[in-house]
């Protein structure tokens, strides 16, 4: 029997999350037409290759596996899979999310009946089972049909309305002559505009692809603290998308004939799409770094840039000057244990002169709860000076004179840090 849709499934390294996910597809069974689960273990350490021999053998007699004998990295591992699909279309699925099941059967069926059709792309649901909320994430309005010259349109849809063509159903016979593993864009941008050449593609503003933040099978395995790989996707990869929107205009371009570059008529107007898109990407990515992986460094330096070229007076609901305060505190501290980490047994020394808001013992509970392994205590000045262990410290003062008098019996200068002239590394306004 032909098989109609493979669900291509990458799984690293979490076995348990993997078997939860698999379960949640025995709906297939039901369905009016063949279906494969492609699931490829991108050389999990874990018990990953057992977990799904017991659900093919137990369960899902459909799901066919590959492994890697070395870790290939997430896209490649994607990429891999559609080129691998037996089935007449094929769709992504993260190992820790999940499929609406009568949207996947209402596109199929679309699809089926408008063979010059492609692709079919929808947006996310977020669902976060701690807020008990559900978002869409890169919607619009309408249905949306795209021919090859509508390429300027799609783009200027793209960016407009932030939809992403992450989650998509596919033609398989037309990836083989598209499908590759970009090296500095985010390859479903690419792949969207190249689908273009071979066929129509559909934008519907209704998902079929529900991604689960805060899941509960994410703490299966003592994950709590970590963060799930999509997330770390999405902040660590940020230059995939922060430079693709330059080549969706490249093929936008010659999707509508200009084979020369951006026609002089329209260039400005399509280079500010491009850095306005730009921006909001990179904002975007600023809040996922500060709030997904705690990274307030990084997300520091985006959001320089944001304001450099945006002139922004606000990030969100605060304005600059207030995420200077909160975040840029804490990037700041990032920062000092990062240096904290560079020396050997070392540990972090607050002095008490800083200006605790909220009392020592709390602030040093955040800094431990941010960053375990950080070994961080506080001191008088003279508790240092009578140390016989100093020369493993990092010391963080707010006293010009305190630095000095370390310094004066022999406190190499690099391990004394001023605070108030360290925050000015992280002034954004």
């Amino acid at each position: 029997m032909e098989i109609m849709l493979t669900i291509c499934l990458p799984t690293f390294n979490r076995a348990e999350v993997l078997r939860e996910t698999l379960l949640s597809l025995m709906y297939v069974k039901e369905w009016p037409f063949a279906v494969e689960i492609l699931v490829s273990d991108d050389a999990s350490p874990d018990h990953t290759s057992a977990v799904i021999e017991e659900v093919k053998a137990q369960h899902l007699p459909m799901i066919r596996s590959v492994r890697y004998d070395h870790n290939i990295g997430s896209f490649r591992n994607m990429v891999a899979l559609y080129r691998s699909a037996r089935g007449r279309y094929a769709t992504y699925l993260a190992d820790d999310d999940r499929l609406i099941p009568e949207r996947v059967l209402t596109i199929i069926s679309y699809l089926e009946a408008n063979p010059t059709v492609v692709s079919y792309f929808a947006p996310w649901q977020l669902h976060d089972v701690s807020r008990g909320s559900t978002t869409i994430f890169g919607g619009f309005d309408d249905v949306r049909l795209f021919k090859k010259s509508d390429s300027i349109n799609l783009f200027e849809f793209i960016v407009n309305t932030n939809a992403s063509p992450e989650n998509s159903i596919f033609r398989t016979d037309i990836y083989s002559h598209i499908g590759y593993s970009t090296h500095k864009l985010y390859f479903p941008f690419n792949h969207m505009f190249r689908m273009l050449d071979y066929g129509d593609i559909v934008f519907d503003p209704q998902p079929f692809y529900l991604q689960n933040n805060n899941l509960d099978v994410h703490r299966i395995e003592g994950l709590r603290g970590k963060q799930r790989e999509g997330q770390r996707l999405l902040t660590k990869e940020a230059e995939h998308l922060l430079h693709a929107t330059d080549v969706q205009l490249f093929w936008a371009l010659k999707g509508a004939g200009y084979h020369g570059g951006v026609p002089s008529h329209s260039r400005a107007n399509l280079l500010e799409i491009v850095n306005k898109s730009a921006m909001d990407t990179i904002l975007m990515y600023a809040y996922a770094l500060m709030h997904y992986d705690k990274d307030y460094i990084a997300a520091s330096e985006l959001l320089k840039r944001v304001v450099m070229w945006k002139n922004v007076q606000h990030i969100g609901s605060q304005s600059v000057q207030e995420w200077e305060q909160q975040y840029g505190f804490m990037a700041a501290f990032q920062a000092i244990k990062e240096q904290v980490d560079n020396i050997p047994a070392g540990k972090l020394m607050l002095m008490d002169d800083m200006p605790f808001t909220a009392g020592s013992g709390q602030f040093v509970g955040q800094l431990r709860a941010l960053w375990p392994d950080l070994v961080v205590e506080v001191a008088s000045e003279q508790q240092i000076i009578t140390s016989d262990h100093r020369g493993d410290c990092l010391m963080v003062t707010f006293s010009t004179d305190t630095r000095n008098r370390l310094m004066a019996i022999g406190v190499a200068p690099g391990r004394v840090i001023l605070l108030h002239e360290w925050q000015k590394n992280f002034v954004i306004s």
